[in-house]
């Protein structure tokens, strides 16, 4: 008997798509067998898949794993939810819980992914129409396991819906492998999605850049020697490809929209989420009630739950109708390391929170807050709902991975100027060697992506881990979760080894 079970909420049509009437109140459920029937419901099923990222445990885990844990961000003392203190400290285990919740809603969104991509071929439709739907499933799954297998290594790669108990026992992967079903997933997306720009949705263009990022991975840490990437055959080849899929983003898609925002700041005003930066992000829409959008509340000071301001550097005062938690803070050494004429540190940093009246009304002396998350208009009638989401992949992050991949040429330059000029930053020193070039470009990433859930991913692939943060545990891939282990007999836990996994 099947156990996946499809119970389709029309919220999440609705939270992707503008409000609808309906004219009469559908009753049931669905099920594989009844589901599945027209257009419409493939489209729901899709929608479905998406919202996996809009909750807790996806989007918490997202920032507690990838950055929480790095040189950039400091976890609020004694915050001990979702094991943030092991993972700001380092002492994680395989019990650890955030490994549980990320991996546990990661699969949830491949198995989603994968019943959309297992039925589609059922229905009857416009060509063009399915192959954007399936192009979006394939992006999903290509995301959920390039995440899975920088976070773990060897992961239980699923290629097909779970229907059976049985089908979740499945043996780990090699990590060789798992990027081979990635990049074969990709290119079939790719080839099958359109450039269609939809709120929250993926499309060619963010194929195109995944598939950027997925080879500059493997370049670098071939280049640099990163454990078990030792089967990659050739770093110059990786970056080669890298370049190439950048370069179908940075040089084919600026008549579409896709460009450098001028404006720094708002790029992360979520009420301007259709801008040039925009490749691909969460959907969140703080009018629905399914979903928990409260990401500012994590990066924002705590002031008695009483409203305060942000003093911009135009004179102009952001409102903030809430207060924060003060969970996610910025690292005091690594924002001494932004030039001080950076305007990145400048317009989205602050120690400051201010009145109506621009009175200063508290200074923080050990923190900084971020304010890429910070909504402009939150709910005002509902505490702690606002608008503010994760930018998954924005064009200022191809551009440096364009860079990168091209090294010490006029194309790479040309993109790592830009964003520096942006900034308020001179050109990059010329004549640098691929190697300078790209240990420039490293650093650029970070002044330029962080808190956006890169940094583990960039400390990780330049085997830069135990220089940037000590000699740590579980420095290239974490422990798979211990749930996991003990639900599939098929994982023992036993080749577990300091540093790697």
């Amino acid at each position: 008997m099947k156990k996946y079970i499809i119970l389709i909420v029309l919220a999440l049509a609705i939270a992707f798509n503008g409000c609808t009437d309906l004219e009469e109140v559908p009753y049931g459920f669905y099920t594989d067998e009844n589901f599945y029937q027209n257009p419409e419901e493939a489209e729901i099923a899709l929608l479905y898949a998406y919202s996996a990222f809009t909750f807790n445990e996806y989007h918490r885990g997202y920032f507690d794993l990838a950055s929480l844990s790095t040189d950039v961000m400091d976890n609020k003392p004694g915050e001990l939810q979702n094991g943030r203190t092991e993972l700001d400290g380092w002492t994680v285990s395989s019990n650890t819980e955030a490994f549980r919740n990320f991996f546990k809603q990661s699969y949830i969104g491949i198995n989603r992914a994968n019943a959309v991509i297992d039925n589609l071929e059922e229905i009857e439709f416009d060509p063009v129409e399915k192959d954007q739907i399936l192009g979006e499933a394939l992006f999903l799954k290509s995301w959920h396991n390039f995440i899975l297998v920088r976070l773990f290594g060897e992961i239980p790669l699923r290629t097909k819906m779970v229907t059976e108990e049985i089908d979740v026992q499945t043996e780990l992967s090699s990590i060789e492998d798992i990027y081979a079903a990635i990049i074969s997933d990709l290119e079939l997306a790719e080839g099958k999605m359109t450039i269609n720009r939809r709120h929250g949705r993926a499309d060619k263009v963010a194929a195109q850049g995944l598939l950027s990022k997925v080879y500059l991975t493997l370049a670098s840490s071939k280049a640099t020697g990163v454990p078990r990437y030792e089967w990659v055959s050739s770093a110059d080849d990786m970056y080669a490809s890298a370049a190439e899929w950048a370069g179908k983003v940075i040089n084919d898609q600026s008549e579409y929209g896709f460009d450098m925002s001028g404006n720094i700041r708002n790029i992360f005003n979520p009420n301007m989420d259709d801008g040039p930066e925009h490749i691909f992000f969460e959907a969140n829409d703080v009018s629905d009630p399914v979903q928990n959008p409260d990401m500012n509340d994590l990066f924002l000071a705590y002031a008695y739950y009483n409203p305060y301001n942000f003093l911009e550097t135009d004179g102009t005062m952001t409102h903030n109708v809430t207060t924060g938690w003060e969970i996610y803070r910025t690292n005091p050494d690594f924002f001494a390391t932004f030039d001080p004429q950076d305007k990145r540190a400048i317009e989205l940093y602050t120690d400051k929170i201010y009145d109506d009246d621009t009175v200063e009304i508290a200074s923080f002396t050990n923190w900084i807050i971020c304010k890429k998350y910070v909504d402009p208009s939150p709910d005002a009638e509902n505490w702690g709902r606002n608008g503010s989401k994760i930018l998954f992949m924005r064009y200022s992050d191809i551009a440096l991975v364009y860079a990168e991949a091209m090294g010490s040429s006029p194309e790479g330059y040309t993109q790592v100027n830009a964003i520096r000029n942006r900034s308020g930053l001179p050109d990059l020193t010329p004549g640098l060697s691929d190697e300078v070039f790209r240990e420039a470009v490293f650093d650029e990433r970070a002044w330029e992506l962080n808190f956006e859930g890169h940094r583990l991913f960039e400390l990780r692939r330049t085997r830069k881990v135990v220089e940037k943060l000590g000699d740590v545990d579980y420095a290239y891939f974490y422990p798979l979760p211990q749930s996991e282990i003990d639900l599939n007999p098929n994982i023992t836990g036993d080749e577990e080894k300091k540093g790697l996994r």
